[in-house]
């Protein structure tokens, strides 16, 4: 338990933009107020335009956002110069916020939301953790990692510099999904002795996928003994077929994916740095299809870390199809009764968030020069 007296530190945690970052930042936050840091005490900064304006209140954590958003620095537009530009003056905003918080400690989760406060950081010479979701890094933890006291990685072979394998941060619900499969079913409507396949590509969805799952609906049909999960995202919920299958189930979106993963047999997804974590931690077997232009490649090495564990198959986005989809269903549920029973023996991953908290207290508590050292303590 963290033991603190006034005056309080604050640590900021910088990034946000999409789930895939933030997510593994409000995992550590939760880590943190579990830890005994005061929640008060636990602000994040990021974007403007990201998903963080929604989830990070909810979570009950402060939120400053600044403007910016990411641009492709392989083209030339006024789009592009506008975004630069606006990410230019969200940085210089961030630097101003971190002098004028004065943080005990940042912690980065990558991407371009979390440049403000992270530059900041550097700058003023307050402690940096560099939190990287992805088996190879991004190019803004590759930037600001020679700045950090010290890289959480999910596996060391990252790129960056003082790494320390932690693991991927996940939600504490996560952990608890794999306890709940059981009253998920009952929850959901599922029978225990149907066979669910959830398929999902992130908020927005992944076109790719599901096309090639609306053009193997007769298959699906004609797999009656299996439940067919679909989360299908917002970019292409209204191209879904009107007619469906009895035994396949379209949402737009689902607020309790760990859950539902919890209570899945197969998998079928896009492989993010979170996702692979807590397909990880779930121990559900997945067909990964890694993102073909992912930055520095990282979805494929993703997707190599569960492939090698043999938790994942990966099938590349060039070759996904209604034909290959349904294939690999079909020799992933025959394969299931033998994979579940070597489950049970495998070694659940480490609580990497706890990880992830205890490097930020220990160089949080590193007080500056400014501060009285006294002030503070821990058990």
């Amino acid at each position: 338990m963290i033991r603190l007296r006034k005056p309080k530190p604050i640590v900021l945690i910088a990034g946000g933009g999409t789930a895939g970052h933030l997510i593994p930042g409000l995992a550590v936050a939760q880590a943190l107020v579990k830890a005994g840091w005061p929640r008060e005490d636990i602000r994040f900064m990021g974007s403007d335009r990201g998903v963080e304006k929604l989830m990070v209140p909810e979570a009950g954590f402060l939120l400053t956002t600044f403007p910016g958003r990411g641009y492709n620095r392989r083209q030339v537009s006024f789009q592009n110069l506008k975004n630069l530009l606006k990410l230019i003056l969200g940085i210089l905003k961030g630097v101003w916020s971190v002098y004028r918080i004065n943080p005990a400690a940042v912690l980065c989760l990558g991407g371009y939301a979390a440049l403000p406060a992270s530059v900041g950081a550097a700058i003023k010479s307050t402690p940096l953790i560099i939190s990287e979701q992805n088996a190879a890094a991004s190019a803004t933890n590759r930037l600001l990692a020679r700045f950090a006291k010290v890289s959480a990685v999910p596996i060391v072979g990252t790129g960056l510099v003082r790494e320390v394998a932690t693991g991927n941060p996940v939600r504490e619900l996560v952990h608890e999904a794999k306890q709940n499969r059981n009253k998920t079913r009952v929850k959901r409507g599922w029978p225990e002795s149907t066979q669910v396949v959830v398929i999902f590509g992130g908020s927005l969805g992944a076109a790719s996928l599901n096309r090639a799952v609306w053009e193997a609906t007769d298959q699906i049909a004609a797999r009656s003994s299996v439940l067919f999960y679909h989360v299908v995202g917002e970019r292409d919920w209204e191209q879904r077929p009107k007619v469906l299958a009895e035994n396949y189930v379209a949402v737009q979106y689902d607020h309790d994916l760990p859950n539902s993963l919890g209570a899945a047999d197969f998998a079928i997804c896009r492989a993010g740095g979170s996702t692979v974590a807590e397909l990880q931690i779930l121990q559900v077997p997945c067909l990964l299809i890694p993102l073909p232009f992912a930055p520095n490649n990282h979805q494929q090495r993703n997707a190599e870390m569960l492939e090698k564990i043999g938790l994942g198959k990966i099938l590349k986005d060039a070759a996904l199809d209604s034909i290959a989809l349904i294939t690999e269903i079909d020799l992933a549920l025959a394969a299931y009764p033998q994979r579940k029973k070597q489950l049970i023996d495998e070694k659940v991953p480490p609580n990497a968030a706890k990880a992830v908290s205890e490097l930020i207290v220990r160089h949080a508590l590193e007080i500056p020069a400014d501060l009285d050292r006294k002030a503070f303590g821990s058990d």
